[in-house]
Order: structure tokens, then C-alpha cells, then sequence
């Protein structure tokens, strides 16, 4: 078989920018295959000739719809193989693309789509798309096409209502994407980091979100520095909070380090290794409302997995979460089953202002899952920690408390549900008092919890 026979005619066709490929690849298709030869490839093309940020993600993704002529049989249900294959042929960029399992459609095959981030080259880059699709019977058929892009100079002040880089509705990051400062702002509504994809945000950057899902096997590293934090907020002002939802194990922990969070109202964290450092996270005076949900919820609820690291939250700041509406009366809310094999999850930051109670923990079974050192339990609604008993009716308590600051909470500074005989370890705290939680000014602790040995002042968290 020759090279000419092997290589199938391709019509390509420029059906212009597409945020939702889903909704331009289905139903009736363009009749774009009439002129072309039996037993051939038809490339439909989608977010050719975008203007873009030179080192910098695009805004919307390319898109390839793979049709093929009516065969043997009518239909194209004997296509069982698809090879699609990403290309940056200049510009020294990097493209990451993935499979969309679509049911063939009559001439329809399938719909691939990638995310390209533009090399420093000003002016025009490219990237080839290559198809291979295998047939039951009969030679495999194959095409390409190849999409143009300009590079542009970064621009300066952009804001999140203008955004240098506005991103399509619903971006979807299957390999490793880079958000650079080249490209900052970004704004986006909805972000999913698919498993097996990273999204990196590096310092200075600023990135306007209504939600960002890192899925099972995903990852997401933001990793500012103390002269460049990384900012993340809200997508525009029609909103008034986002949200960030991390589910399942990464081959890595996900990172947040140096990040200022505005308005985040749920960080979910369940299963997947989180690293927290040098950040802030703040909740707006104004949505310090009872009926305001603001939480960061850090669940372990399986050991099975006996490689998964523990999460760690160091030397950051959580103000103005927790809420008064049932369900939300903790701004931490640290649940887990017990300590994994690996050891603790820690808890080494500061919660103040909360509504309610500052950190509620509770565990299942084993030794305490959260080790709290180094803390500061501040001025909160309530308790600064609220041990909770576990509905499987557990008795072990969830976490120890040593070298914190416990101190100008309206309730207790710790306060253990659990039933008589179990005590929680709350040893070397201060609690507002020298004399301890029994002290005039101490924020005292409830039966069962030991908190023998009172430090003589706050103790210096540097942070």
C-alpha cells in the first residue's frame, strides 16, 4: 500500500469558535462530505485563528470533528479505532488534548479537543491535528489539518471584569496546563482539571473563577511566592463567592502556597492530599451573614488507599468562615476515619471569626486523625474546637491540640462531645490565661478533654 492510498482526502471545515464542542459536533451535520471519495477522513475544525497571549493559554480550545463517509454497511459502526494526535509544528508552544467517547452518528466518529498555550514567538504559530481511524475491513484511513494562532504582547491592568485572558465558559485541562503571568488575569466560570491533567498557576497571577473541580487522578498546583501571591476571586461581580472541589487521590498532593482566596465559600477536599501554606483565604465582612455557608471541609474517608499522604494546612489564615445554618456551623470542618498509615493530617494556621465554631473534627475509628500545633483558635462564634461525636457512635476523639492560642471565643476553647472516658488531648495551649481554661479571662474546656500544663503566654506562631 502506498503512501497516496493510505493518506485519506480531508475537508476541512472553519466552523468558528466553540466554547461547548458537544453542542456544535451533534445532531444534523453540515453536509460537508458530499464532494468527498467513499472511504474517506472529514475533518470539521473548531477555534482556528485565535488571537492569544504569546506564552499564554488561548482562550478557547481547539476542537476536531472526526466524520467519515457511509461504507460498506450504511453506517460507520465498523470504525472501531481512533488515534488522534496533537502536534505544536511552531511557535514553541505546548498543546494537551483528549478523547470525548462519543456513539457514532450516522457519518459522525467522534470529537477530540485540546488546550494550546502559545509559545513567547509574537506572530503566527501553529499546531497539527493528525486522525487514524481503523476499520473492521479494509485500510486504515487517515488526515490532518493544521491550526494558525498570532501571538500578542501581554497587556497590562487587566482586571477580573476585563480580563487579559477570558477563557471559554467551561474549560477543561486534560494534560498539564500553565497559567503565567503573561496571561493574567484569567477569568473563567467553570474549570475542570480532568484525571491525569495539572493545572499550575504560577506567581503574580490572578485568576477570576465561579468554580474550579480537580477530579480523581487531577491535580492542582497554585504556588505563589511572598513578593508574587497567587490571587484567586470570584469571576465578576453578578456573584458573590466561587468554589474549589477536590476529589479523590492525585498522584501528588494538591498545593496551594502563597494564595490570597477571596470569597472562597467551599473548599471540599475529600480523598485527595492537600498542601496548604503561607496562604490567606477571606471571607468579605459583608457575607458574614447566619444564612452565609463558608466552609473548608477536609474529609478522609478511607484507608484503603495506603499510599495517600496526609494533608497539611501551615502557617495560613481563614477568616470570616463557619455559619450559623445547620451544616455549616464550622468554618474547618476536618473529618476522617483515623490517623492514615503515613501519619496525621496537621492543622498549623490561624481561624478567626467565625460565626460559629472555628474547627469541628470528628473520627471513626484508631488514633486521632488531626494533630493541631501551632495554631490560633481566635475570637470565633463559639467553640475555637468542637470535638463532634460520630453518628457510628466512636469514642476515640479525632485530633490533639498542643502550642496554640485558645483564646476570645464566645463558647469554649475545646469542647469535646464525645461520652464519658475518652479524653482529648489539649496539653501546652494558651488559653487566654495563665491560670489556664479555669483562669478568669481563660476560654475554658469542657469534661473530658486534658488540658493539663497551660502555657504562661501566647506562644510566638511567626505567621
Amino acid at each position: 500500500m502506498n503512501l497516496t492510498q493510505r493518506i485519506a482526502t480531508a475537508c476541512l471545515v472553519a466552523a468558528g469558535l466553540a466554547s461547548n464542542l458537544g453542542s456544535n459536533f451533534h445532531g444534523p451535520q453540515p453536509d460537508i462530505y458530499s464532494d468527498c471519495k467513499a472511504g474517506t477522513v472529514q475533518l470539521a475544525l473548531l477555534g482556528n485563528g485565535q488571537t492569544g497571549v504569546a506564552g499564554a493559554p488561548l482562550p478557547q480550545p481547539l476542537g476536531v470533528g472526526v466524520y467519515c463517509t457511509r461504507i460498506a454497511d450504511g453506517t460507520a459502526q465498523d470504525l472501531f479505532y481512533k488515534t488522534v494526535t496533537w502536534t505544536v509544528s511552531s511557535g514553541n508552544g505546548t498543546v494537551n488534548g483528549s478523547a470525548v467517547a462519543v456513539e457514532p452518528i450516522n457519518n459522525f466518529i467522534g470529537e477530540w479537543q485540546a488546550n494550546w498555550s502559545l509559545g513567547p514567538v509574537l506572530g503566527t504559530q501553529t499546531v497539527t491535528v493528525s486522525v487514524r481511524v481503523a476499520q473492521a475491513v479494509g485500510q486504515d484511513l487517515e488526515a490532518s489539518a493544521t491550526f494558525s494562532a498570532t501571538g500578542t504582547p501581554a497587556r497590562a491592568g487587566g482586571t477580573c471584569a476585563s480580563g487579559a485572558t477570558t477563557l471559554a465558559a467551561r474549560r477543561s485541562i486534560a494534560g498539564t496546563e500553565v497559567w503565567t503571568a503573561a496571561g493574567s488575569p484569567y477569568r473563567a466560570d467553570d474549570v475542570t482539571v480532568r484525571p491525569g491533567g495539572t493545572l499550575r498557576i504560577d506567581p503574580g497571577v490572578t485568576v477570576c473563577l465561579r468554580s474550579l473541580v480537580v477530579e480523581n487522578g487531577g491535580r492542582l498546583q497554585a504556588e505563589g511566592s511572598a513578593e508574587q501571591p497567587v490571587r484567586l476571586t470570584v469571576v465578576d461581580s453578578t456573584r458573590d463567592s466561587w468554589t474549589l472541589d477536590l476529589q479523590g487521590r492525585a498522584p501528588l498532593p494538591s498545593q496551594l502556597r502563597f494564595v490570597q482566596a477571596d470569597n472562597l465559600s467551599l473548599l471540599s477536599s475529600t480523598n485527595h492530599a492537600l498542601l496548604v501554606e503561607d496562604s490567606r483565604f477571606i471571607i468579605n465582612p459583608a457575607l458574614r451573614t447566619p444564612a452565609f455557608c463558608a466552609q473548608v471541609a477536609i474529609t478522609t474517608t478511607t484507608l484503603a488507599a495506603q499510599d495517600l499522604q496526609p494533608s497539611a494546612l501551615r502557617r495560613s489564615v481563614f477568616d470570616g468562615y463557619g455559619g450559623a445554618a445547620a451544616g455549616c456551623y464550622a468554618a474547618l470542618r476536618l473529618d476522617a476515619v483515623a490517623a492514615l498509615p503515613t501519619g496525621a493530617h496537621l492543622m498549623q494556621s490561624r481561624v478567626q471569626g467565625a460565626l460559629a465554631d472555628g474547627v469541628a473534627v470528628s473520627a471513626v475509628q484508631g488514633a486521632p486523625a488531626w494533630a493541631l500545633s501551632q495554631c490560633a483558635l481566635r475570637g470565633n462564634g463559639r467553640d475555637g474546637l468542637r470535638q463532634n461525636f460520630p453518628t457510628t457512635g466512636a469514642t476515640l476523639p479525632g485530633a490533639t491540640v498542643s502550642g496554640c492560642i485558645l483564646e476570645d471565643n464566645a463558647g469554649l476553647g475545646v469542647s469535646s462531645q464525645l461520652p464519658a472516658g475518652s479524653t482529648l488531648l489539649a496539653q501546652r495551649n494558651w488559653w487566654g490565661d495563665p491560670a489556664g481554661p479555669a483562669g478568669p479571662r481563660g476560654d475554658g474546656a469542657s469534661q473530658g478533654v486534658d488540658a493539663t500544663m497551660p502555657l504562661n503566654a501566647p506562644p510566638v506562631l511567626g505567621y
